[in-house]
């Protein structure tokens, strides 16, 4: 039983954790291209061990650099608190933890470098093994309460069609986990349009996500100039999910796939009235430039209902976007169980506020997620 309730479904539209064997799931001739080697100046993994990954059979530098995350163990979070929760890779510790939390329904996000892998077979396999793996391996605890999305190999987008495909037939999966950018190409680019019919056909949301330096091959904003883990965390999330969300809409994406919804993870949601007025302006002296633009910005993200944005619990500014923005576009996220994540009181974070509406509180930790994964009776 939930030790924190609400009466209404509470959805996590972007949780983290998963099994740690998905290394079983792939052809033998790709295992030896992924693996770990310790190293205290690394970064953690679900294990507690610290040290650095191996891509490709290659594994990423040493030191503060583009490629690796922070060094040494963060001062604040769950990881101080509580230490590495076992719920990352123990889904029967999992769900303990959702019902720590007050949390209903968890949706994960997982792979978020194999599309920027450099070799198209291996990163084929390599997102196929990570869907098996989290399908046999940690949702089926509660396929109900533990959800995931799909992991892609976006080199080959007709590739990730089919994964995109099998993943949402076979094992239920609710959504497609994309990067901003492959290789530098924005995800509105013609060339991705066929995964968009396929999300669309099959009613399941295209969601962004962004992770720092988790490939070569995804060109995150800011990383070719920085090279610490506190700018590039800061500052690339927001900047990346702008980007995406500009193109998607200047390039017509919205208004041509009109019952496709899109997900903005992980970034907070304070720059979005910002870029909404910023487009608006934009649009209104610069139409020209964009031609399948048939409305406002401000028309496609607050009223077409196929924008959502996920909020960071504790964000000082969510009264001001939803005012700004509508309160039927934002989606709580619990970010479970990274380092900046307010595990476990991301729920009472929002329940708790003196300052929103019961009515945006049931939005914003229920329906509009509901909506987002296209979610019945909820």
């Amino acid at each position: 039983m939930k030790q924190y309730a609400q009466e209404y479904v509470v959805i996590d539209a972007d949780g983290h954790g998963g099994p740690t064997t998905q290394e079983n799931y792939l052809p033998k001739k790709f295992r030896n291209r992924t693996g770990w080697i310790d190293d205290p100046t690394g970064i953690p993994r679900p294990d507690g061990r610290w040290g650095r990954a191996i891509v490709e059979g290659v594994p990423m530098p040493k030191g503060k650099g583009k490629k690796v995350g922070f060094q040494g163990p963060v001062s604040a979070g769950p990881w101080k608190e509580y230490g590495q929760r076992r719920g990352e890779y123990d889904p029967k510790v999992r769900l303990e933890d959702m019902d720590l939390e007050g949390i209903d329904v968890t949706v994960l996000f997982f792979g978020l470098g194999q599309a920027g892998l450099k070799d198209k077979e291996y990163a084929i396999a390599s997102c196929r093994a990570a869907n098996d793996a989290y399908a046999a391996d940690y949702c089926s605890i509660d396929p109900k309460r533990v959800k995931a999305t799909v992991a892609l190999p976006l080199q080959d987008v007709a590739a990730s069609v089919k994964e995109l495909h099998r993943a949402v037939t076979k094992y239920g999966f609710v959504g497609a986990c994309v990067p901003t950018n492959v290789r530098g190409k924005n995800l509105a680019h013609k060339d991705f349009w066929p995964l968009f019919e396929e999300a669309e056909r099959l009613n399941v949301p295209v969601c962004f996500h962004i992770g720092p330096g988790v490939s070569e091959g995804i060109k995150e904003a800011g990383m070719e100039r920085l090279d610490n883990y506190f700018y590039t965390h800061t500052l690339s999330f927001p900047f990346e999910n702008q980007i995406a969300l500009t193109t998607l809409v200047g390039e017509g994406v919205l208004e041509r796939f009109p019952r496709l919804r899109f997900g903005f993870m992980e970034s907070g949601c304070g720059w979005l009235p910002f870029l909404i007025e910023r487009l608006d302006e934009h649009f209104e002296r610069l139409p020209v430039l964009v031609p399948n633009m048939k409305h406002k910005p401000s028309v496609y993200i607050k009223e077409s209902g196929q924008v959502f944005v996920a909020t960071e619990p504790d964000e000082k500014g969510l009264p001001y976007v939803l005012e700004a923005a509508g309160e039927g576009n934002i989606v709580y996220a619990s970010d479970y169980c990274h380092w900046d994540c307010d595990f476990p009181n991301s729920v009472r974070d929002i329940a708790e506020r003196s300052d929103l509406s019961d009515e945006a509180k049931r939005k914003v930790l229920a329906e509009n997620a509901a909506r987002l994964y296209g979610f019945n009776g909820t």
